[in-house]
């Protein structure tokens, strides 16, 4: 159940005023989950900081950051 507590995962969404180059989005702890042209929605498992470095880089209409729903950690978990 320790192992489960510490794992630290986000759900970030974006929505921009410009398109989103999902190659910005490929960084180490990051999965895309999904995306479409002005929006993108990503799973960050540890430090949200380097994907917050590239949403800087968009004009952002919406943001979304919450942390993962039970099922999700047990998913990740049980991977």
């Amino acid at each position: 159940m320790q192992s489960i507590r510490k794992m630290n995962i986000h759900i970030v969404s974006v929505s921009s005023s410009k398109p989103i180059n999902r190659n910005d989005f490929s960084i180490p702890n990051v999965e895309i989950t999904h995306h479409r042209a002005k929006r993108i929605t990503c799973k960050v498992h540890g430090d949200i900081n380097q994907i917050l470095k590239v949403i800087e880089k968009y004009d952002v209409t919406d943001l979304e950051v919450n942390h993962a729903n039970l099922e999700d950690i047990f998913l990740e978990f049980y991977r």
